[in-house]
C-alpha cells in the first residue's frame, strides 16, 4: 500500500524518529509498503523518501495514497490540518491519528478517523468528546537504536527553549556530559530551539541518538523523544517540562510507560502500525 506521511519532520530528529519508527513497523507488517511525505521545505531532508511540498502539491499527495498517516505527534489544532482532513473526505481516504496526543479535541478533525493516542489522558479526552480509540506508546519505540562506539559519557542533556531547563547549567559537567542536539542551528522566536550547554554535543542519525542514550547512567532531557529513548533503554529520564500543565500531560502519558521492556513497548508501539495498516484494507 502507498502511506502519505503528514504532519512530520525530517530536519528535526524529534520528528524523524517518529517517522523511522512508523516506517519500521509498518514494513513488518506489510512488504510492499511504499511511504511519501507532505510538508513544508524547512521540514525537508533528503534520504529517507519521496516528498511533497505542502500546500502546492497536497491535491497531488492526497491523490497518490491508498492512506494517510499524521505522525506530528501532537495535535494542537494546526491550521493545516483542517485542510487535510477536506481533502481526506473529497478523495475518500483512511486518515489514521499514529499514536497521537490531543491538547484539545475538534470534531471536525476527528470525525470519521481512526485515532491511536499515546496514553490514557489524551485518550480520556477523546472518549469524553465521544470518539473511539486505541492506545500505543510513541512511534519512536520502534526505533532500532545503533550501538555507540564513541566516547563513554554519563550522562546524556537535551534542551528545549521553551522549557524550564535553567538548572542544566548549574548541573551538568564537561568532563562526563554531553548534549544530544536534534535540530541543530534552527532559531524561534529569536532563540535557538535548543540551546547550547556548555559541554561535548552530538548531532547524528536516529539511530545513533538512541544508541548513546542506550550507553549513558542519566538523561535530562527538554524533548520528548529523547525521553522515550531513555525509557526504551531502561532509564528513568528527567524531564525539564513548561508551566502548561494541559501540555505537560503528554509526559504524564509517557512516563506510564517507563518500567516496560523494551519488549513491551515495542509490542505496545505496534497496536499504532497494525492500525495504519488495516485501515488501507
Amino acid at each position: 500500500m502507498r502511506y502519505l506521511i503528514v504532519s512530520g519532520s525530517f530536519f528535526d530528529a524529534g520528528g524523524l524518529a517518529m517517522i523511522k519508527g512508523a516506517m519500521n513497523g509498518i514494513k513488518s507488517l506489510d512488504e510492499k509498503a511504499e511511504f511519501r511525505s507532505l510538508h513544508r521545505r524547512i521540514h525537508h531532508k533528503k534520504g529517507i523518501c519521496e516528498t511533497y511540498t505542502e500546500p502546492a502539491q497536497n491535491k497531488k499527495a492526497f491523490k497518490w495514497a491508498d492512506v494517510i498517516l499524521d505522525i506530528g505527534g501532537l495535535c494542537a489544532g494546526q491550521s493545516n490540518k483542517y485542510d487535510w482532513l477536506k481533502l481526506r473526505k473529497k478523495y475518500d481516504k483512511p486518515y489514521v491519528w499514529m499514536s497521537q496526543s490531543f491538547q484539545f479535541v475538534d470534531k471536525r478533525l476527528l470525525e470519521g478517523t481512526i485515532i491511536v493516542c499515546r496514553g490514557k489522558r489524551t485518550a480520556q479526552l477523546v472518549k469524553n468528546a465521544g470518539f473511539n480509540c486505541e492506545i500505543a506508546p510513541d512511534l519512536s519505540f520502534l526505533v532500532e537504536p545503533r550501538k555507540w562506539t564513541g566516547k563513554k559519557y554519563k550522562r546524556v542533556f537535551s534542551t528545549h527553549f521553551p522549557k524550564n531547563i535553567a538548572q542544566m547549567y548549574n548541573i551538568c559537567n564537561k568532563n562526563t556530559d554531553i548534549q544530544v542536539i536534534e535540530k541543530p542551528g534552527y532559531r524561534r522566536e529569536g532563540e535557538y530551539w535548543e540551546p547550547r550547554l556548555p559541554i561535548d554535543s552530538f548531532t547524528g542519525p536516529v539511530e545513533d541518538n538512541f544508541g548513546l542514550i542506550e550507553s549513558v547512567n542519566e538523561v535530562h532531557t527538554a524533548r520528548y523523544q529523547i525521553a522515550c529513548a531513555a525509557i526504551l533503554a531502561g532509564i528513568k529520564p528527567a524531564l525539564y517540562t513548561t508551566g502548561d500543565e494541559k501540555y505537560n500531560e503528554k509526559y504524564l502519558d509517557l512516563m506510564d510507560f517507563h518500567g516496560n521492556t523494551a519488549k513491551e513497548l515495542r509490542e505496545a508501539a505496534m497496536i499504532s502500525c497494525e492500525a495504519a495498516v488495516n485501515a488501507g484494507k
